[in-house]
């Protein structure tokens, strides 16, 4: 210390002319706004104002996090002494551990010069020559601008370990190039190195640097808490400006929230310049009129400064579109509250989500619906009802055609499109959908070289509904199809999938269902057959045998012949019933596979192969059929039989075919109009040696076709036996 800087009528020796020259000194160090700003003026002050030879001042770089502060051994003045030790300037193994271009930063705490009036790097020795000043270098206070400041200190070495004690050390040694160094600790900022004989049992003087380094700690803590404050506003500019959210920042006046600024996504949003909504109120401005109270009541909600999530609606520059508003709202110390509106568009979110739901809803309806047709109605309303694309069509896949084939479309389909095509295997995209199995989109339909022509509609989606077929949407517009309306698509499709294979299984079950039924018919009339008609014969034909029997022991041979005769005629109608009973158990089984038929071969042939005796038989509209070819000659026979047997040997006979399937008719006595529909049930007989399963057998073959038949009167007044529901293409 200076003996001028000590005044000599004060009678404590007080230092007041170092006092006053450390306050002003503080009053630069409060005024930095970088560390090396602050430990400029500190190193200086150190040397003019303490009068130390030389003074390095380090900040530190990187993340310190926290550590334990260790104590030590003091001396007289409070700072702990570390007698003998060199190694807080030893440089070979600080450097190894911590040197490098870019140490501490973003990584491990190291601790920097900030400012020093001797080159630190110089290993024990002043960078000013011997008996000069080395403030006299321009370098000495510029840290790393020169060959100063380049060196580091790690977590392993020495003066990092000095530094994270957090209490003032004396170091015996030249290190500085002095006799003594003392470390002072500024917080968490630095350290402070000051070197130079020192009276160390001067309190005033331990009290003068703890003085400036705590000014010197204050000052850096000032420094790194609006670096803070500064990176903060920095990052919240940036998500103001750059995100794709639309916010606007509102201060309210009263319960009014008037817009102060807003960001560019605002602009796009809700199409407005922000000079022209600066100064308005932000509910008037975006809320419908429909939606104000609300908007109102979520205002008052952020003027009590509480927080707010919802889902609304509001006006933007597209029309009326939903968002999640999220406000966040604070309070001033002047009382004044300003507030930030969030608004994040999830218009496509809650369509989806109201679609998706209604789908839901559709899928219950589709798993109601009976029949396969039934349900391509219900696919087809859906997609214009729903998903919003009134031009769509359901095809299915028709295996006897080898062919995707229009089930179902809406009217705008054909009003927009015309007529549209059945597609035969390989027949342009909406096939190579139905084979793959994969939706497609396609974006430019004029871009389609298929040979289909698609009048009236820029894109398409197709999308496949299994092994059944497909489902087609068009827009007007181009590119009119999303990722959430792909979605949407296959949600649809695949439920229509499911409820599809729903009503096969259905179809199945009921056919089943009605084959077991008729099973069922069949076993109780077999035990009807067998219980009575059978048993009627039998018992006949036992009476006789023991008639012939008393014939033969009273020796009368031509009364036990015609008794012989009647057993034998009772035999046969038991082979007939018992015959009928085989043919009615087979007949009534279901088709499977059928083939192209010729009616007049088949009926010429079935005519052959019965007893017609001297009746006659024409065939005219030939036509072709699909049947079971051994099945439609029984159906024929026994058309046959019961013309003869009911018409007489000279019964005429007609075979036409009709628009629908072929007719029988014959110029016989007829069937009266209330017998008409009982002549089919089994056993039902007008004639004398009828077994009375005849028609009922030509009844069942025709139901196990998918035929219907029913009798009427000819145009020569005998009987007409019309088949109709006869398809002319063969099937498996």
């Amino acid at each position: 210390m200076n003996a001028e800087d000590t005044d000599p009528g004060d009678a404590a020796g007080e230092p007041v002319g170092t006092l006053a020259r450390l306050h002003e000194t503080t009053r630069e160090l409060l005024r930095a706004t970088t560390a090396e700003g602050v430990a400029e003026p500190l190193v200086d002050a150190a040397v003019d104002v303490l009068g130390y030879d030389a003074v390095v001042a380090w900040g530190v770089a990187g993340d310190v996090g926290s550590g334990d502060r260790r104590s030590g051994e003091r001396d007289a003045t409070g700072e702990r002494r570390v007698p003998g030790d060199s190694t807080a300037g030893d440089a070979t193994d600080d450097r190894d551990a911590t040197d490098g271009a870019g140490a501490g930063a973003g990584g491990d705490p190291v601790l920097v010069p900030l400012a020093a009036t001797v080159d630190v790097d110089a290993r024990g020795e002043s960078g000013a020559d011997a008996g000069g000043d080395s403030r006299a270098d321009p370098s000495a206070h510029t840290g790393g601008a020169s060959g100063n400041g380049t060196r580091r200190y790690g977590r392993d070495s020495r003066l990092w370990e000095l530094y994270r004690d957090g209490e003032p050390v004396t170091v015996e040694d030249a290190w500085l190039g002095t006799e003594v160094v003392l470390l002072v600790p500024l917080g968490d900022h630095g350290l402070l190195g000051l070197g130079g004989p020192v009276d160390r049992s001067d309190d005033r003087d331990a009290e003068l640097v703890r003085l400036l380094a705590a000014d010197a700690e204050v000052a850096l803590e000032a420094v790194a808490r609006e670096g803070t404050l500064r990176e903060e506003r920095d990052q919240l500019a940036t998500l103001f400006e750059h995100t794709t959210d639309a916010i606007a920042q509102v201060e309210f006046e009263g319960p009014t929230p008037v817009v102060s600024r807003v960001n560019e996504a605002f602009e796009r949003t809700f199409g407005y310049e922000e000079s022209e909504v600066v100064g308005t109120d932000l509910d008037e401005l975006v809320a419908p009129d429909n939606r104000l109270a609300e908007a109102r009541e979520l205002s008052g909600a952020a003027r009590r400064a509480e927080d707010i999530e919802r889902e609304v609606t509001r006006l933007t520059a597209d029309g009326p579109r939903e968002f999640r508003l999220h406000g966040v709202s604070f309070e001033r110390d002047d009382g004044s509250v300003t507030g930030y509106a969030v608004y994040t568009d999830v218009t496509e979110r809650a369509r989806y989500v109201r679609t998706l739901t209604r789908l839901h809803e559709t899928a219950r309806e589709l798993m109601r619906v009976e029949g396969r047709d039934a349900v391509a109605e219900v696919a087809a309303r859906s997609v214009r009802e729903i998903l919003g694309y009134p031009v769509n069509a359901v095809r299915f896949y028709d295996a006897r055609r080898d062919a995707l084939v229009l089930v179902a479309a809406t009217d705008e389909t054909f009003d927009v499109m015309g007529e549209r095509p059945t597609y035969q295997r390989g027949d342009g995209v909406v096939w190579s959908v139905y084979e793959t199995g994969e939706h497609r989109v396609v974006e430019d339909v004029e871009a389609l070289d298929d040979g289909v022509d698609r009048p009236g509609i820029r894109s398409s989606m197709y999308l496949p509904l299994g092994g059944h077929g497909t489902l087609s949407l068009g827009s007007t517009d181009p590119h009119g199809f999303d990722e959430t309306d792909v979605r949407l698509g296959q949600v649809l499709a695949a439920t229509v999938e499911v409820a599809l294979d729903r009503a096969d299984r259905t179809q199945v079950l009921r056919r089943r269902e009605r084959e077991l039924e008729r099973q069922n018919e069949r076993l109780t009339e077999f035990a009807s057959v067998v219980s009575h008609d059978l048993r009627n014969p039998l018992s006949v034909a036992q009476g006789y045998a023991e008639l012939a029997r008393q014939a033969v022991a009273s020796g009368d041979v031509d009364d036990a012949l015609a008794q012989f005769d009647r057993v034998e005629r009772a035999h046969e109608r038991m082979d007939a019933l018992i015959t009928d009973l085989l043919t009615l158990a087979r007949e009534g089984q279901r088709v499977g596979e059928t083939e192209v038929v010729a009616l007049g071969e088949a009926a010429r042939d079935s005519w052959a192969a019965v007893d017609t005796r001297s009746a006659t038989l024409e065939v005219v509209d030939d036509r072709e059929l699909a049947a079971d070819p051994d099945r439609l000659a029984s159906l024929l026979e026994n058309l046959f039989r019961n013309a003869v047997e009911h018409g007489g040997p000279d019964v005429r006979v007609t075979v036409a075919g009709t628009a629908d399937g072929f007719a029988v008719a014959d110029d016989g006595p007829g069937i009266p109009p209330e017998d008409r529909d009982r002549v089919f049930e089994r056993g039902y007989s007008t004639g004398d040696h009828g077994t009375g399963f005849g028609l009922s057998i030509a009844r069942g073959i025709a139901e196990a076709h998918g035929w219907s038949i029913r009798a009427t009167g000819s145009d020569a007044g005998g009987a007409r036996f019309e088949v109709t529901g006869v398809d002319r293409e063969a099937t498996t």
